[in-house]
C-alpha cells in the first residue's frame, strides 16, 4: 500500500461483553437463493411447452368429443345437455336430411353440438320465449339425428 494510506484497523472478534447475550441466528431465516439464468430459461421453456401441449392437443380433443359430423348415429350419446336443458336421442336412431326436416317442420334444423361444453345456439331459446322441443346433431354432409326435449317446454 502507498505510505500515505494506512490499512484499516481490523479487530479480532472479541468475546461477548458482560451482561449482553450474543444474538443467535433466527431458525426461520433461510439462506438467500440464487437463480441462475439457465434455471430461469429452463422453467420458461417448460411453461411454453405446457402451453403448446394444452392449446395444441387437449383443447382440440375436447372439441372433437362434441363433433358429431362424420360419426355413426349409433355412436352418439343417448342424452345431451344444451342451454341447461336435456334432450334425448330419437329411440329409433333415425337420420333425416335437411330437406326432410324442412318439409316436416317448415323450419331449418336447429343444430347443436353433443360435446361436453356445447355452446347454446340462440335458436334453442329464442328471444320471443320458449325452448325448442327438437334439436339435431349433424352426423354427415346432409344427415341429422333428432333429439327431443326431456321434461317438456
Amino acid at each position: 500500500m502507498p505510505p500515505d494510506r494506512e490499512a484499516p484497523d481490523r479487530e479480532a472478534p472479541s468475546a461477548p461483553k458482560a451482561g449482553v447475550e450474543p444474538v443467535a441466528p433466527s431458525p426461520h431465516r433461510r439462506a438467500p437463493t440464487r437463480f441462475s439464468l439457465a434455471g430461469v430459461a429452463l422453467l420458461g421453456a417448460a411453461a411454453v411447452i405446457a402451453l403448446i401441449v394444452t392449446v395444441g392437443i387437449f383443447l382440440p380433443a375436447i372439441g372433437a368429443i362434441g363433433a358429431a359430423a362424420g360419426r355413426d348415429p349409433a355412436g352418439l350419446p343417448a342424452r345431451i345437455t344444451v342451454c341447461g336443458r336435456t334432450w334425448t336421442k330419437d329411440s329409433l336412431s333415425r337420420t333425416f336430411t335437411r330437406n326432410e326436416i324442412y318439409e316436416r317442420t317448415n323450419a331449418e334444423p336447429i343444430v347443436v353440438s353433443t360435446g361436453l361444453m356445447a355452446a347454446c345456439p340462440p335458436e334453442v331459446r329464442p328471444p320471443s320465449g320458449g325452448t325448442a322441443t327438437v334439436v339435431y346433431a349433424k352426423t354427415g354432409g346432409d344427415a341429422y339425428v333428432p333429439y327431443e326435449l326431456a321434461g317438456g317446454p
